[in-house]
């Protein structure tokens, strides 16, 4: 089966695919623009922060469960390997 052009790896040492990396981006680039917005909580950035380090964990466990299928569960990743 070919990969198709969104689940080919950018580069081995960050294990993202192409469309990962660009959510990253994504992430990052809302952050930046969040922090452009007039202060209207004390906690607002270190939230949003926060719900940053999420994403990004998030993104994270998909590199986990792709290199490592056996450890860290994953339906599809699982059900592809048991139909080879």
């Amino acid at each position: 089966m070919l990969k198709q052009q969104e689940d080919l790896i950018v580069s081995e040492k960050s294990g993202l695919t192409i469309r990962e990396q660009e959510i990253l981006e994504l992430v990052t680039e809302a952050y930046n623009e969040f922090l452009q917005l007039p202060e209207q909580h004390s906690s607002d950035k270190e939230d949003f922060a926060k719900a940053v380090h999420i994403l990004q964990a998030i993104i994270g466990m998909r590199i986990i469960r792709r290199n490592y299928p056996d450890t860290w569960k994953s339906l599809t990743i699982t059900e592809e390997k048991e139909n080879k």
